[in-house]
């Protein structure tokens, strides 16, 4: 599609629009079963005149509709603001999340891969180190307090464990801040030059 709209424009010599970016964000997501969700989200535009707040904020609604959203799920809030609800399989309800959460910053396409890298390599390490569960019951909780009285027992019988694990995380957190770091002194230069 992305292919298509951009032929369209270029035969058509069109500008690109101004996609105005919401300055509040109110996302709410509740489990309803394994991979069923409810997400209430709402948007609002506190920087915006009122006069472009009648125009852009039915405009926003209508592009709501048109990428997948059912209309009556799409409610203008107030004065400055548009909501949805939805329900929905992961897919649904993290794409309509991760969409709107993405453009608050100008990502280039190595940092969006680099993003998702990251949230990739902290599921895998949760899945590794944990075993996820979904609900409570008498055999998870008894597997449960198992697991922390073998813990505490590794603690016990290695003093240094705990030590060691600081390391790591204390070493991890500062690669990630220094490759941060690095990334926004980049945008920096780029945006000053």
């Amino acid at each position: 599609m992305v292919d298509e709209m951009r032929k369209l424009r270029e035969k058509y010599a069109m500008p690109k629009n101004i996609l105005l970016v919401p300055d509040k964000l109110e996302i709410q997501v509740q489990r309803i079963a394994y991979d069923r969700f409810y997400l209430s989200y709402k948007e609002y535009f506190s920087y915006l005149p009122n006069e472009i707040l009648n125009l852009f904020v039915p405009a926003t609604m209508n592009i709501m509709s048109q990428i997948g959203v059912p209309k009556e799920k799409v409610t203008r809030i107030a004065e400055n603001g548009v909501g949805i609800e939805l329900d929905g399989n992961l897919s649904i309800i993290a794409g309509a999340v991760l969409r709107e959460l993405l453009i608050q910053k100008r990502f280039n396409e190595d940092e969006t891969v680099s993003f998702f890298s990251t949230i990739a390599r902290t599921v895998k390490a949760l899945n590794e180190f944990s075993n996820v569960e979904f609900e409570w019951n008498s055999e998870i909780e008894k597997r449960y307090f198992d697991t922390m009285m073998k813990l505490s027992e590794v603690i016990q019988a290695h003093p240094t464990l705990s030590s060691e694990i600081e390391a790591i995380v204390k070493e991890c957190s500062k690669s990630n801040q220094t490759l941060n770091s690095d990334k926004d002194e980049g945008n920096v230069s780029e945006t000053a030059s």
